[in-house]
């Protein structure tokens, strides 16, 4: 294989039976562009061992200058020489850590996927890919708690896809009183995804430039322990395309949206907004706190009451929140509400859907649905709605297509 000298392309997909590479063979491949080796070798020997019989290691690939695509998986961060990946490259999957898998699509070209790191912002290796890096995988890191300024601190530019899990030291994604912002943070990134963050606090700390965040589409919150809210008011003008929202499976969680301090006068908010999925949540009291969607200023007898209008979104799903008082209770109604207050409706005038279709909700422990009077073309689009286990609803208003069950 040596005397492949001029090879451009070596292709070991799926060979996962190859556990043997000789040392000194990759190196003389220096034409090689294209090394591909998912699903396939990953037994690289440790750097400064030359005994007979021993693996390539990956100062090996230092020495390919013309390298541009690089499929690899490395199990060990220890593995990894200094200065190893370059700029050259323009398309890469690369694993480090032996829990990943090779199986599913690729959303982009450049995929990096780090587990099991200690101290990741002092790798400057991997560091430098992260700038370019269109999907990101992150899980079981230890010695980061704040993703932005401790892993790029120019706010990830190219990253679409970034997906955080198992890291008990993570505290926030953006910390703006550690981080100098000189440019907007995750301008083009599509989905994120946080899973099992035990002492995350929030998501966002403090102001976001504008363009933050202006292009997320999916946003998944789950097994967050100690989180008490998802999406305060300071995150709302970043999140103007948002599709869908789930978050699960979050203990302390008392409301999605956090929107104290926001000015009610702000227009529209979330206008793209058309999934909405909160499930397991059990200290969960409201969706919302003092406002959201499209803020409307009613001139009343008391003056000025808020409403709170979701222009775009056909599906709810309500699922496992023992302590739901209310979707938006709205400011002057929060402030009647006692603990174990459930006299009053999941929806009520406050909080209207124009384009709902699809209506979920299970163990939730409501005696309404609605309230009396509803905003106009409120639910006029409802076409279905499944309720089960609310043994506490005491009305439902009959829909066609709708089902009710295990609802006494």
């Amino acid at each position: 294989m040596e005397k492949l000298s001029h090879l451009r392309l070596l292709d070991l997909r799926n060979c996962s039976a190859l556990e043997v590479i000789p040392q000194n063979i990759i190196s003389q491949l220096s034409q090689l562009e294209h090394l591909c080796m998912e699903n396939s070798f990953t037994q690289w020997g440790a750097e400064g061992f030359h005994n007979q019989g021993s693996n390539a290691c990956l100062s090996e690939l230092k020495h390919l200058y013309l390298l541009r695509t690089l499929h690899v998986q490395i199990p060990d961060a220890d593995l990894l020489p200094e200065n190893l990946f370059t700029e050259n490259l323009t398309r890469y999957r690369i694993f480090i850590g032996d829990e990943w898998s090779w199986s599913g699509n690729c959303a982009t070209s450049r995929i990096l996927k780090v587990g099991k790191v200690r101290n990741l912002h002092l790798m400057d290796g991997i560091c430098k890919l992260l700038k370019r890096t269109g999907g990101l995988y992150l899980k079981k890191l230890t010695g980061t708690k704040n993703v932005l300024s401790e892993l790029d601190g120019e706010g990830f530019p190219e990253l679409k896809y970034l997906y955080i899990q198992n890291s008990a030291e993570m505290q926030y994604i953006i910390n703006s009183e550690e981080w100098l912002p000189g440019a907007s943070a995750f301008p083009v990134l599509k989905s994120l995804s946080l899973d099992n963050l035990i002492h995350l606090k929030e998501i966002c700390l403090g102001p976001l430039p504008m363009g933050s965040f202006c292009n997320l589409l999916f946003l998944t919150v789950e097994n967050c322990s100690i989180l008490l809210n998802v999406v305060s008011f300071k995150m709302l003008h970043s999140l103007q395309n948002l599709e869908v929202l789930t978050v699960k499976n979050c203990d302390l969680l008392e409301e999605v949206f956090n929107l104290e301090g926001l000015d009610t006068h702000g227009g529209q908010m979330l206008p793209k907004l058309r999934e909405l999925n909160i499930i397991d949540l059990p200290k969960l009291k409201h969706i919302c706190n003092n406002g959201l969607g499209r803020i409307v200023a009613q001139e009343g007898a008391d003056g000025a009451t808020d409403m709170v209008e979701f222009p775009q979104l056909s599906s709810v799903s309500l699922k496992s929140l023992p302590s739901l008082t209310g979707f938006y209770p709205g400011s002057q109604t929060l402030e009647r509400l006692q603990p174990g207050d459930f006299d009053h409706p999941l929806f009520n005038e406050k909080v209207a859907f124009p384009r709902l279709e699809v209506l979920e909700i299970s163990h939730v422990d409501v005696r309404r649905i609605w309230d009396n009077q509803l905003p106009v073309n409120s639910f006029e689009n409802l076409r279905e709605m499944r309720m089960t286990f609310c043994q506490k609803l005491l009305n439902a208003e009959k829909i066609s297509k709708s089902t009710i069950s295990q609802c006494c």
